[in-house]
């Protein structure tokens, strides 16, 4: 765990665990798909960032 690459790693798992999260949620609370796509990333961007920031 002491490589640059997982940060990397856990960055995009958080974008791509994200999008899928705002992609069920607009299904599930009739919101435009765009919208639900934009804020999961950006949520799921902000997460995976945290966390890689937390476990230097």
């Amino acid at each position: 765990m002491d490589s640059p690459e997982w940060k990397d790693c856990i960055i995009c798992f958080g974008l791509i665990a994200g999008t899928t999260l705002g992609v069920v949620l607009s299904f599930f609370f009739d919101i435009e798909l765009v919208y639900g796509i934009a804020s999961g990333a950006m949520v799921g961007y902000i997460g995976g960032l945290g966390l890689s920031i937390w476990k230097k």
